[in-house]
């Protein structure tokens, strides 16, 4: 049995101001996490994964969600299965099976970063392509119109299946195209916006113009944006420039990123970005570093607007600061 993880303090704060001048800051997270990454040779092919995690309330013994950290869930102390699954290696074919990870390449993460209980196919050289079929579960029972917190896991429960094809030749271009169903659980249709399903496609390109930077850009579309939400609700893109890049293991290493994100409510499932979740837009800059081997540094800050998901709804101003600092073994 080989055994990895991490150490984590995490700290963000988020500042909404309504059309008053009035601003809420309340939002915020100050946490430890101990996470353990066991992995176990089963044969030639078969390893069992899973990991662990371990979250704690910096400021006191106040709940806090097992996720991401807000004081809106489960128990300070509780241990969390985040993943427990069988993954077969056949050559360039990978076969996942149980709670899996499943991050979408073809977005960079835009429509969906966490895990999904089911099974997971990956095949292909430089053109990449991975099925999945499972239950998405996380932070709630449907999507939510009136969610504000970005530091609660808002990814709504259901039955997800996700296409996600990607090219790369290891050169200049990436290129990537996605779907993703995901059937919500009974209820969101009465309760949340008329929305009983979320049916998404994306694309999204790279180009690499030096070994040291590079360019993205992302574009996301839910063809059902239910009753009550607006269309602007059901689209989402992405534009990011990237220098360098962080290695923990590297002393010394470091990278920097700016990025301009507009993510429309219905435009992703469960986003990657520490800096927004999905009904926000706006710019973000964000850098790594690493202070010695194995201790990475992670420092972000994004500017901009809480969208209205409905025509009836009024824009807010938005800023959320973001910092973490992890020690791996």
């Amino acid at each position: 049995v080989k055994w990895t993880g991490e150490v984590r303090y995490r700290f963000a704060k988020e500042s909404t101001q309504d059309s008053d001048g009035h601003t809420d800051d309340k939002n915020r997270t100050n946490q430890m996490m101990f996470r353990v990454e066991p992995s176990a040779q089963v044969n030639a092919n078969w390893t069992a994964k899973a990991r662990i995690d371990y979250y704690t309330n910096a400021d006191s013994d106040s709940e806090v969600n097992t996720s991401i950290g807000s004081t809106t869930s489960v128990g300070n102390g509780n241990l969390e299965v985040d993943r427990i699954y069988a993954e077969g290696v056949y050559g360039k074919t990978v076969i996942d099976l149980g709670k899996i990870p499943y991050f979408t390449n073809s977005s960079h993460g835009m429509v969906y970063d966490n895990k999904i209980t089911g099974a997971g196919v990956t095949f292909g050289k430089d053109v990449r392509t991975t099925i999945v079929y499972g239950r998405s579960v996380k932070g709630g029972t449907a999507v939510d119109v009136n969610s504000t917190n970005t530091n609660y896991d808002w990814t709504p429960s259901g039955s997800l299946l996700g296409i996600d094809i990607n090219y790369d030749n290891g050169k200049k271009f990436t290129a990537g195209l996605g779907y993703n169903a995901l059937s919500l659980d009974a209820g969101s249709s009465v309760d949340k916006g008329g929305v009983d399903s979320m049916k998404i496609w994306n694309v999204g390109i790279g180009y690499r113009f030096l070994p040291t930077f590079n360019m993205t850009a992302d574009y996301s579309k839910n063809t059902n944006n239910g009753t009550d939400y607006n269309s602007s609700a059901a689209r989402g893109y992405n534009i990011q420039a990237n220098y360098k890049g962080a290695v923990a293991a590297n002393k010394g290493s470091f990278g920097i990123y700016a990025a301009y994100r507009n993510l429309g409510k219905l435009a992703g499932i469960a986003s990657t970005y520490d800096g927004l979740n999905e009904g926000y837009k706006g710019w973000e800059l964000g850098t790594q570093y690493a202070f010695s081997q194995n201790i990475l540094g992670t420092l972000k800050y994004f500017q901009g607007t809480k969208m209205a998901p409905t025509d009836a709804g009024t824009d807010h101003d938005y800023s959320k600061i973001f910092g973490q600092v992890e020690f791996f073994f």
